[in-house]
């Protein structure tokens, strides 16, 4: 079983036109999660929670992220800021709203971690999970 808090260093090269922004991903949580949705079904994958700086000298930002079997990209279902402040928050597998993914970077570690833990039979880059 995977332990955690787990730290991953992530390379952003995008968010300042002048410098890559390298931040510290905190991951808190990778399970296998299956929950009752809206219409009588049932939604099952993978639940992730990280924080991490979205700037240089920033706050950690809390996140909370899905990806249900069979899709090929993660998906954010939750975001508050350092305070505390609720970004959004769908619940997870939510996919009522338009779902809003996470960059490669951050979904290369998550992919990693889920393969490496055992969670996922096939998963990452446009490539839809399989659970294991």
């Amino acid at each position: 079983m995977t332990e955690f808090p787990q730290s991953f260093r992530v390379t952003l090269n995008d968010v300042d036109e002048e410098r890559p922004l390298n931040s510290e991903m905190v991951v808190t949580a990778l399970e296998r999660r299956e929950e009752a949705d809206y219409f009588g079904g049932r939604r099952v994958g993978l639940y992730a929670a990280f924080k991490m700086a979205l700037r240089a000298g920033g706050q950690p930002t809390s996140f909370g992220l899905s990806r249900l079997e069979g899709e090929p990209h993660w998906v954010i279902d939750d975001k508050f800021g350092a305070n505390g402040f609720p970004h959004f928050c769908h619940g997870f597998g939510s996919r009522v709203t338009i779902p809003r993914t996470v960059r490669e970077e951050i979904a290369e570690v998550l992919d990693n971690l889920a393969r490496s833990s055992g969670l996922a039979a096939e998963i990452g880059a446009d490539i839809p999970l399989i659970l294991a």
